[in-house]
């Protein structure tokens, strides 16, 4: 029954003062992304093999990062084209943070609790 697994990313901050910017820091982000590769155990050897060559491919053997590609769309392009030779599922949750509004959100733990 439990027999699949998932890698986790997050992208953005728990801020919800779009205005501020502090010394030395972007403006907060506007949205906040956890994106999970969830697949069936018996399949990481499979995918493992995928991932491994996109490193070696686009990232020079390492991370595979979106920030290494910036807004080279063809780039990211080829990269998904790569990863759909993959078992896996992509599920994402996006949160447009101008949209996120209550009293508890002024603490700021409560923004992960909010999205849950």
């Amino acid at each position: 029954m439990h027999d699949q697994i998932a890698f986790l990313s997050e992208w953005g901050d728990n801020t919800l003062d779009f205005s501020k910017k502090a010394p030395g820091k972007p403006l907060a982000s506007t949205h906040f992304v956890i994106t999970a590769l969830i697949m069936q155990q018996g399949q990481l050897a499979e995918v493992t093999p995928v991932l491994q060559a996109i490193s070696r491919r686009h990232f020079n053997g390492g991370v595979i990062s979106s920030n290494v590609i910036g807004n080279d769309h063809a780039k990211r392009k080829e990269i998904l084209e790569d990863l759909d030779e993959a078992p896996f599922k992509v599920f994402a949750v996006v949160v447009d943070k101008r949209q996120v509004i209550g009293q508890g959100l002024r603490y700021k733990g409560s923004f992960y609790k909010f999205i849950h």
